[in-house]
């Protein structure tokens, strides 16, 4: 089976309701999809024919533990904004 998605900007695409992660490179891209039509879960990104990678699904843990970045600014950079 063949099929083409866009990549999301969480670096994910979405088949079936079930959201799977590409590698970062691809966000916002349109990408081909190949999966054996008996085994929907074996993505693979293909590029002029060829295999690139395989995508494996989101786990949901894994993603609920990323840690959270803070963005500080200086008084001089929220000045040069204005």
């Amino acid at each position: 089976m063949t099929l083409q998605r866009t990549v999301k900007n969480d670096s994910t695409i979405s088949l079936k309701n079930v959201s799977y992660e590409c590698p970062h490179r691809f966000i916002g891209k349109k990408i081909e999809i190949r999966y054996p039509a008996d085994k929907p879960h074996l993505l693979t990104i293909y590029q002029e024919d060829k295999p690139m990678v395989q995508v494996k699904t989101v786990d949901p843990v894994q993603n609920a533990n990323i840690p959270a970045w803070r963005i500080k600014f200086s008084k001089e950079q929220e000045n040069s904004d204005d």
